[in-house]
This record gives C-alpha cells, sequence and structure tokens, in this order.
C-alpha cells in the first residue's frame, strides 16, 4: 500500500479534493431536505429529522463511533488491506451491531409513541435500519482510509452513499408520487443498502497476509478514543435530539433547516482527519515527516474553512427563503450562528486527530467530554427559556472552548508511538 499524499504541496489539492466531494454529497443531502420539507411540512421534516438523529446517536455511540478510527489507524500501520486484517473480526461484529439497531429503533418508537401506531412502528424499523447502516458505513470508510487509498477512491465511497437516496427520492415523487414520512424513510432504508454494496466493491483485493491485528489492542484503543472520536459535541447531533426531546418536533424542524446549511465545515474537517490519521499512524517512525503533514494540512484546512464559513454566512438568508419558502425564515438566525459553531468544530478534528496518532486519544476524549457537559447544561438553559437561537450560540461557544483546549495540548504533549506487531 502506498500513501498518495506524501510529496510537498499535495496538501492543498488533497483538501480540495475532499472539499469538491463534501460539496457534492451536501449538495444531496441538501436536495432531500428541501423535497422532504416541501412534500411534509415542518413536522414531516420534523419526524424524518428525528429518526435520522436517533440512528446517529446509537450508531456513533457504539461500533460507528471509536471503532472506526481504530480500524483506520491499526490497518494503516500494519499494512493490512482490510480483507486480510479485518476477516477475523466481521463475523461477530455483524452481529454485536443488532443490538444498538434493535435499541435505537425501540427509542425512536418511544419518541413518536403519541403518531398512529403504523407510523410509530414503521419510524422505529427504519430507525433500527439507519442505525446498523450507519455502523456499516463508517466502518467501510475507516476500512478504505486504513488501506491508504487514493483520495479519489475514499471521496467516491463518500458519494456512492450519498447518490442513491436523492435519486431514488426524486423517482419516486415523478413517478408515484410520496407525500408521507413513511414511505421518504423506506426509501432511504433502500438507498442505504445500495450505498454499502457499491462501497464494498471500493476495497483492495485481499491478499491472504493474515491479520496481525490484536482484540485487546482494539478493544484498549478503541475505549481510549471514544468519546474524542464520536465527537459528543456535535458528532452525535446530540443538539438535534435534546431540541427534539425538550422543544419537540415543529422546534426540530426549524432548528433542522437550521442545520442544513452548518454541516459542511464538520464534514470537510472530519474527512481530513480521517485520512490524516492513518497517514500520521504510517509515519509513527518518521517524526520530522509527521510534522511536516501536520503543519501542512492544518493550515490548509483553516483558509479552506475560514473562507467556506465565510461565505455561507453571506448567503444564508437568502438560500433559506428561496429552498426552504418563507415559512421556514426563523431558521436564518439559527442557520447563522451554527454555521460558525460548524467552522470551529469541523477544524477541531484535526487537532484531535493528531493527539490520537501520538498515541494521546484518552487525553482528547477528555477534552470532549469536559466541553460537552458544557454544551449540554447551555443546551438545557436555553431549552427551559424556549430559544432555539440560544440553542446554537451554546454551540459556537462550545466551539470555542475547544479549540483552545485542544490546541494548548497538542503544544504542551509530545508523542507516544504505540508500538506495532511484528509480522
Amino acid at each position: 500500500m502506498s500513501d498518495r499524499t506524501t510529496a510537498p504541496g499535495r496538501g492543498l489539492t488533497t483538501v480540495a479534493l475532499i472539499a469538491v466531494a463534501t460539496l457534492g454529497v451536501q449538495a444531496m443531502t441538501l436536495l432531500t431536505g428541501v423535497v422532504s420539507a416541501r412534500l411534509l411540512g415542518v413536522e414531516g421534516r420534523g419526524q424524518l429529522a428525528l429518526i435520522a438523529a436517533v440512528s446517529g446517536l446509537f450508531a456513533r455511540l457504539t461500533m460507528g463511533g471509536s471503532l472506526p478510527v481504530t480500524v483506520s489507524q491499526l490497518l494503516a500501520r500494519e499494512r493490512l488491506t482490510a480483507r486480510d486484517g479485518l476477516r477475523p473480526f466481521v463475523p461477530r461484529w455483524s452481529l454485536v451491531a443488532l443490538l444498538p439497531a434493535v435499541a435505537a429503533g425501540t427509542y425512536a418508537g418511544w419518541l413518536l409513541r403519541d403518531e398512529t401506531p403504523l407510523l410509530t412502528t414503521g419510524l422505529a424499523a427504519a430507525t433500527a435500519a439507519m442505525t446498523y447502516q450507519g455502523i456499516a458505513s463508517s466502518l467501510l470508510g475507516s476500512a478504505l482510509q486504513g488501506e491508504l487509498a487514493s483520495i479519489r477512491t475514499v471521496s467516491l465511497g463518500a458519494i456512492m452513499l450519498a447518490v442513491p437516496f436523492p435519486v431514488a427520492l426524486v423517482l419516486a415523487v415523478v413517478t408515484v408520487g410520496v407525500d408521507d414520512a413513511l414511505t421518504i424513510a423506506a426509501i432511504l432504508v433502500a438507498a442505504g443498502v445500495v450505498g454499502l454494496v457499491l462501497n464494498v466493491r471500493l476495497l483492495k483485493p485481499a491478499t491472504g497476509t493474515p491479520s496481525t491485528l490484536d482484540a485487546r489492542e482494539i478493544r484498549r484503543t478503541s475505549r481510549a478514543n471514544f468519546v474524542a472520536a464520536v465527537g459528543t459535541i456535535n458528532g452525535l447531533g446530540l443538539d438535534r435530539n435534546l431540541v427534539g426531546a425538550w422543544l419537540g418536533t415543529v422546534a426540530l424542524g426549524f432548528y433542522a433547516v437550521g442545520a442544513a446549511f452548518a454541516t459542511l465545515s464538520t464534514i470537510i474537517g472530519s474527512g481530513v482527519a480521517s485520512l490524516l490519521l492513518p497517514r500520521l499512524a504510517a509515519t509513527a517512525d518518521d517524526p520530522a515527516e509527521q510534522r511536516r503533514r501536520i503543519r501542512t494540512w492544518l493550515t490548509t484546512t483553516a483558509i479552506l474553512l475560514a473562507l467556506l464559513v465565510g461565505l455561507l454566512e453571506a448567503i444564508v438568508d437568502p438560500l433559506i427563503r428561496l429552498a426552504f419558502g418563507e415559512e421556514f425564515a426563523p431558521a436564518i438566525e439559527i442557520a447563522r450562528w451554527l454555521i460558525l459553531a460548524d467552522g470551529l468544530l469541523g477544524f477541531r478534528r484535526l487537532p484531535i486527530c493528531v493527539l490520537q496518532a501520538r498515541g494521546r486519544g484518552g487525553v482528547a476524549s477528555s477534552i470532549e467530554f469536559a466541553v460537552t457537559v458544557v454544551v449540554v447544561a447551555g443546551i438545557a438553559v436555553a431549552a427551559v427559556l424556549g430559544e432555539l437561537v440560544l440553542v446554537a450560540v451554546v454551540m459556537a461557544v462550545g466551539g470555542v472552548l475547544s479549540l483552545l483546549l485542544l490546541g494548548l495540548t497538542v503544544c504542551l504533549c509530545g508523542p507516544r508511538a504505540l508500538p506495532r506487531h511484528r509480522r
């Protein structure tokens, strides 16, 4: 396996490719959000946002959180293909993933208990399926990254996961007509299966090399990385889950529209970090090269995210009015604060990645947990006051606090290399 990003000057190209792929994925996500909002209105859009938030929460809290980060890191360190390295673990993981899927479906059903029995049951089942798919897609993505696949291949995998749903939704609207949340949820689940199958085909072929991954090390590293890897501040959809639970689906509908334009920075930051981590792990024995990569990737990403945040702040008002209609105008101020928060929280994924590559994932997790407690307390106050905008302000404050603490830690904590297994 080769790292295609080691040459000087490739950092800008790498981040640009990630940004282009992200924009494509986000455009498709936005398209589906606009179509579903137009078809279902605020309440129906809120129902879809709720099951998406719950499935994302349970996936990232369990096997879709720190395990993919560990898989990426260790595959790169051991120079293994995913088919070789993960073969002993896939059967067990496939069964264990059913547990969070069932739990997510049960929780969603409880939250939607006031709806009709058919709608409650159907959306609960969709939530369970989406949770399982979320875990699988996270592991597949990390497997591609751990193989040090090209940026184009990784980006293609992300696009393959995103494309089937908007295509299927538009076709369904045009051919048979769709006007209920349950049908759209079913289309979403079916499209997810297609995306997963396409991603499996992108993995490198097996070479027959025995796996040198150790189950105990996987568990130990995953535990240390857990809080930082799942990104408890915003990676769990915690703010959306709390808004939905405390303020209701109508409020969540407005909040979801505001957040629709405030995910680009986090997606780009997470994408850059997920690609940088295995490359830092692969150069653990070359500190000078590792430092060069850190400087190049962090500087380039910071510039890109600053430009992106400025652009989104300038155009979000007309975009929301045009895409969603005047009915969703109250979401504009929410979006402005969430865009700022997204820029800060998106960039924070990179210092987290640096700490993980240095064997300091536990320190990053401690910082993430502390800031999450502050954010949850702030959201609770906002919910008591009934102020959606204040929820978005709290997210921005959390981003500032997280970056300050992580940056200080990166400067003070040196590397602590993980032992490499000898083959």
